[in-house]
């Protein structure tokens, strides 16, 4: 006997169509099914997905997405040094005695 609940294409259908035309939470619609939370999650985003196959977040080649990461890490390498030098700046000038205009 399996652990999970079978339901019919026709409520989920139903289903994920009241999670996304009500004002409400998902997670009280499933609720007000009786339906785990989770469930109705997965069947929304599934939806989502089967809902926009030609989009452009299916189109980028992972080759794209691997070398805008490699770029990307190295733009926050930069900056974080950059960051890095403009505080040992600050505070090299803060405690610079030849700066204190108290004579």
């Amino acid at each position: 006997m399996s652990k999970y609940k079978k339901y019919d294409k026709s409520f989920k259908d139903q289903a994920i169509q009241l999670a996304l035309t009500s004002d409400q939470p998902i997670a009280k619609t499933a609720k007000d099914l009786g339906i785990l939370e989770t469930t109705l999650y997965n069947w929304v985003s599934n939806a989502k997905i089967k809902e926009k196959p030609n989009s452009p977040s299916h189109d980028i080649d992972v080759k794209q997405l691997h070398d805008e990461l490699l770029k990307l890490r190295k733009e926050n390498q930069r900056l974080k040094d950059t960051c890095d030098i403009l505080k040992k700046a600050t505070a090299y000038f803060a405690n610079d005695p030849k700066q204190d205009t108290r004579s």
